[in-house]
């Protein structure tokens, strides 16, 4: 009798390790399940392109970036040289003022006085017009500032009524189509420039 109660005992605690290796397992798979669902959610929310952005920042090559800029002067493009673009990385652009200055690129000879902030404009449009309908000016960054913010965008990129109404100087909202147009006015302008 003491023999079976003692076999017992030890089938027992044999019993509760299974469980909380059970229990231990589950916790796991748990977690697991939970991070897989967090990575998806924000792989269809934010754009799988999220997870590079956040992980694994480019990196910018300093030395291709310091050479484009040397051949620019050199060329006598000033012009380019302001307003020519780099891409540096996804829907990330800058100009060689702003890669100098803040990049840390070097250039040789005289770079030419020019405003950063009228190149990197001037790249927003440029993209615009290559892009069309496609152009997403929240999503850009041209010297690390959306185009959107530069006053560069679609009118076609507001969904609503209350968004298209804070750019009336270049949108209208055309309520029989419920879509956001450009104003007539602003195109004729763009192609009299």
């Amino acid at each position: 009798m003491k023999k079976r109660l003692f076999e017992d005992s030890k089938n027992s605690k044999k019993m509760s390790n299974k469980k909380a290796q059970m229990t231990t397992f589950q916790l796991l798979s748990l977690v697991l399940g939970a991070v897989v669902l967090i990575v998806v959610i924000l792989g269809f929310t934010k754009g799988w392109g999220f997870f590079t952005d956040f992980f694994g920042k480019a990196d910018v090559d300093v030395t291709f970036i310091s050479q484009k800029c040397s051949a620019l002067i050199a060329a006598g493009a000033t012009k380019s040289y302001c307003a020519e673009r780099i891409e540096i990385g996804r829907n990330n652009y800058v100009n060689c003022p702003y890669a100098v200055k803040v990049l840390g690129a070097s250039v040789e000879g005289n770079p030419p006085s020019c405003n950063e902030e009228d190149g990197a404009k001037a790249i927003c449009e440029r993209l615009k017009l290559e892009q069309g309908e496609n152009f997403n000016s929240e999503k850009i960054k041209v010297n690390g500032k959306s185009c959107r913010s530069r006053e560069v965008f679609n009118c076609g990129e507001f969904k609503d009524d209350k968004e298209c109404n804070k750019h009336t100087d270049k949108c209208n909202w055309d309520a029989t189509k419920k879509k956001c147009v450009e104003n007539p006015t602003t195109n004729a302008n763009q192609q009299a420039q």
